[in-house]
């Protein structure tokens, strides 16, 4: 479905390409939504004309409902600006397609026994049709595994899956690291922050804690937008990671 396309996986995939500033992602989304509202103009109006005004430039039509209808293609998707430099854009789509199966499946097979993607895992073993290593390396993103152990399929059949679900301590640390990663960020969002207010982390924690903070520490400064990180008593909210205990204060 477009939807599912669009939102859960072009926008999610892209979303730091955008927030850096990539004039290719950007003008890939903005295509797609000025065409989305010409296509809805005749069902749903009144949202189509609100989007068509908020991305309108001055050679465009006043109205969504004056522009010109989109000439339609013979196999148009959004996929195909995902460049890959595989040449065709079909090509690209169908190596999606595969992609997106080996995601679901691996997704699948993380619930079935209770680990969250957020946990990395070392190896994801896969029989499927040939791909790049470009789409290897969305795989690995996708499903937060280190390695892909990969199988050429020859016949014609279902792509099959395997999962690692071992977790050495070095795994369960970043996986900790991501959880916690996780919490600063939904405190950045709840305290209303934008990205142009860089914080200072108080924290109050355990050795173990601080152990794993120190590790991870440049990580976490570039990615909550942090100055500093401080380790004293504070009374901030508490974040819980398993037996790491933190209490956290943004300043």
């Amino acid at each position: 479905p477009f939807v599912d396309d669009l939102s859960t996986w072009y926008l999610r995939r892209s979303r730091e390409r955008i927030k850096e500033g990539d004039t290719g992602a950007r003008q890939t989304l903005y295509y797609i939504l000025k065409t989305l509202a010409k296509i809805l103009a005749p069902f749903a109006p009144f949202v189509a004309e609100e989007i068509w005004l908020k991305l309108k430039n001055e050679e465009d039509a006043e109205s969504v409902h004056l522009a010109s209808w989109p000439k339609i293609k013979k196999r148009l998707g959004f996929l195909a600006f995902m460049r890959f430099g595989l040449g065709k854009k079909e090509k690209v789509i169908d190596k999606m397609k595969t992609v997106r199966n080996i995601v679901t499946l691996g997704l699948e097979a993380r619930q079935k026994v209770g680990i969250k993607v957020r946990q990395p895992l070392n190896l994801l073993k896969i029989v499927a049709e040939g791909l790049s290593d470009e789409y290897i390396e969305i795989i690995k993103s996708e499903l937060n595994v280190k390695n892909v152990d990969y199988i050429l399929k020859i016949k014609l059949g279902i792509t099959k899956v395997t999962l690692d679900t071992e977790i050495t301590p070095e795994l369960k640390q970043e996986g900790d690291y991501r959880e916690l990663l996780r919490s600063l960020q939904d405190m950045r969002k709840n305290q209303g922050l934008t990205p142009s207010d860089i914080v200072t982390l108080s924290v109050e924690t355990s050795d173990a804690g601080k152990k794993l903070i120190r590790k991870f520490e440049n990580e976490i400064k570039k990615t909550v937008l942090v100055s500093e990180i401080r380790f004293e008593n504070n009374s901030g909210d508490e974040i819980k990671i398993d037996e790491l205990l933190f209490k956290v204060k943004m300043v």
